[in-house]
Formats: structure tokens, C-alpha cells, sequence
């Protein structure tokens, strides 16, 4: 199993691939943006995509599922209670910038499910905080962690349903309790670790739970 990280759009979201190499079928997770360049990479690079993976309901995270789900008829997976913030241009932030994206996910899930895909069990973290409905996904090593935690970073509580002491329990108690080495694919940035997420973050380490 391969994962490919492309950066998307205006806000230069991170949109994550996981790849089955020996039948081409992927895993999007949170395509943000640039839907129809997505597309175009897909039938360049021979890649079947079977089902989106969304962390949370934002514009930057949601912007090209519309245009997946037209051209490839995959079902939407995402955090069940993130329904409201999907669905309400407002409360996803794409009214705001008069764009008014409604998403209707297929499957609503929630903490400890599982998506299996080839070889591969992706589990459900229930992650609230920067979104009530933000959830992360666990792949053997790897967490994807949407807009929770970056480097050196989380996201931001000032939106919709944002939360400080909620997304730092999330990040506390839901993901720096897996091991050091575990590699973490965040919604925006660069790559990390939990390992050197707990030692160097400075939300973190100032954070009294």
C-alpha cells in the first residue's frame, strides 16, 4: 500500500491517496480542491477511486468532492456527527466565499469503525474540536489527521462547532497515546510524528488537561 500527498487550492490543503499498487484502486482523502485536475491525474496514472475519506466538513477539505463523486459515482465516508456542518454552506465556510457547497455523505461513522481496503483496515478516531464531527483516520502506522494537529500546530476553534479544550483532549488523549514512530499525514503542512509532536509542540506542551 502507497500514500501519495498532493497540496490543493487557495489554502493549500493537503489531499492524501492511498494507493493499492497492484490494481490501481485508491482511497481520496479530503479532496479540497482542484477536482477536475484530480480527475485528469487519475486517468493519466491509471488510478481507480473507490471511496472518499473526509476528516471533517470544511471548504478547504470538500471543494472537489462534488466533482469525484460525478465522474466516479463513490460513496462519501464521514464523522456522523459532522452532518449539519457538510450539509450547511455556512456552518462548512463555503458561503462565505459565495460558493454555497452542500455535501450529502453516504456513510456517517463513528469511533472504532472500520474501512477495509485491500490488505489494509483503516480505523475511525473520533477527533473533535477543530470541527464536532472532525474525525482522524489510523492506518497501520499512519494517522491522518485532518485539521486537529499539524506540526508544531493545531487547528483552529474560532469556526463552526470549534472547541480549544475539546481538540486538545483529541489531540492528547486520541492521538499522542500511540507510539512515537507513528507517522502523522496532517490536513495541512508537512508530515510528523507523534513522538515529535509530544516533545516539541508548543500547544501541548503549555496545555494543563
Amino acid at each position: 500500500m502507497k500514500i501519495k500527498q498532493l497540496t490543493l487550492g487557495d489554502f493549500q490543503a493537503n489531499c492524501f491517496l492511498i494507493i493499492d499498487e497492484s490494481s490501481k484502486e485508491i482511497i481520496v482523502i479530503d479532496p479540497g480542491a482542484q477536482g477536475e485536475n484530480l480527475i485528469d491525474l487519475f486517468k493519466i496514472e491509471g488510478y481507480i477511486p473507490k471511496m472518499i475519506l473526509l476528516t471533517h466538513g470544511h471548504i478547504d477539505h470538500i471543494g472537489g468532492v462534488e466533482a469525484l463523486i460525478k465522474e466516479y459515482a463513490i460513496p462519501v465516508y464521514a464523522g456522523e456527527k459532522e452532518r449539519k456542518l457538510l450539509e450547511n454552506p455556512m456552518l462548512n465556510l463555503s458561503g462565505m466565499m459565495g460558493l454555497g457547497i452542500s455535501i450529502q455523505a453516504d456513510v456517517f461513522l463513528k469511533e472504532f469503525d472500520e474501512i477495509k481496503f485491500h490488505d489494509a483496515t483503516i480505523r475511525v478516531i473520533e477527533t473533535p474540536g477543530h470541527t464536532k464531527g472532525g474525525i482522524s483516520y489510523l492506518m497501520h502506522d499512519v494517522i491522518f489527521t485532518g485539521d486537529t494537529l499539524f506540526q508544531g500546530s493545531i487547528g483552529r476553534t474560532d469556526f463552526p462547532t470549534g472547541d480549544f479544550d475539546e481538540i486538545m483532549r483529541s489531540i492528547i488523549h486520541k492521538i499522542l497515546v500511540y507510539p512515537d514512530e507513528y507517522i502523522i499525514c496532517p490536513g495541512h503542512g508537512f508530515q510528523t510524528t507523534v513522538g515529535e509532536e509530544k516533545r516539541k509542540n508548543p500547544f501541548v506542551l503549555s496545555y494543563e488537561d
